[in-house]
């Protein structure tokens, strides 16, 4: 049972190591997230990125793309308010997700253009699960999603991941200058930093090994004798 027992331990190793596009702005913020209340959608307007990064991908693993001519925009709405803040937000799975931009391999987009100007993401009923918004302060907020999108094929093929199921596993967005309306439970935040990363969802195969590693710990311990 040895080799059961270390397909157990190298597994969570393996999960670590999916391949990720990772979408930030090291240098540029902007954007804002706002709720109307009455029980509607959260909704985020030009959240700015300024490049991607492959991590553990087969092809350019490490090799930037940025977002050229001019910043990479996000917008997404939720799905519906289940629980008004402060200090908790809470809104239901759903909702649409798409950003726009190009890609090139230099930074002041004179290198080459991977993608043209045009939809890099986009996803209608993006937010498989419950999205949250938290105070982390009188006047700031943090945002937490977590779904689904669709890729543009350049970007995919340039990493080396057409055809691999990715998922946003965070969509996570730092706010400040939080301004809320106690009469209808309404907010409104300027985004001052943007995490955004799509990572490889695990092959059926891998669930599979995981759960015969479990197995084989638990027969291990019950062949164990009693002192």
């Amino acid at each position: 049972m040895r080799w059961v027992l270390l397909l157990a331990v190298l597994l969570p190793a393996l999960a670590v190591a999916a391949p990720t596009l990772t979408f930030d702005n090291p240098t540029l913020d902007g954007g804002t997230l706002t709720y109307a209340g009455a029980g509607g959608p959260a909704v985020a307007s030009d959240v700015l990125f300024q490049l991607v990064v492959g991590v553990g991908t087969p092809l350019h693993d490490g090799v930037p793309l940025f977002c050229a001519p001019g910043p990479c925009l996000l917008t997404f709405t939720t799905g519906d308010n289940l629980a008004e803040g402060p200090p908790v937000y809470t809104f239901s799975g759903g909702g649409a997700l798409a950003m726009v931009g190009g890609l090139n391999t230099a930074a002041d987009g004179s290198g080459d253009q991977i993608a043209p100007p045009g939809t890099l993401l986009v996803h209608d009923g993006a937010f498989d699960t419950p999205a949250g918004v938290l105070t982390g302060g009188v006047q700031s907020l943090l945002f937490v999603g977590r779904g689904g999108d669709l890729k543009d094929v350049t970007l995919t093929d340039f990493y080396g991941v057409t055809g691999t199921p990715l998922t946003f596993a965070n969509t996570e967005l730092s706010l400040d200058l939080a301004t809320f309306d106690p009469s209808t439970g309404a907010f409104a935040a300027v985004v001052n930093d943007a995490d955004f990363a799509n990572t490889a969802v695990p092959e059926p195969m891998t669930l599979l090994l995981l759960g015969t590693g479990l197995v084989g710990l638990g027969w291990r311990q019950r062949r164990r004798p009693r002192r």
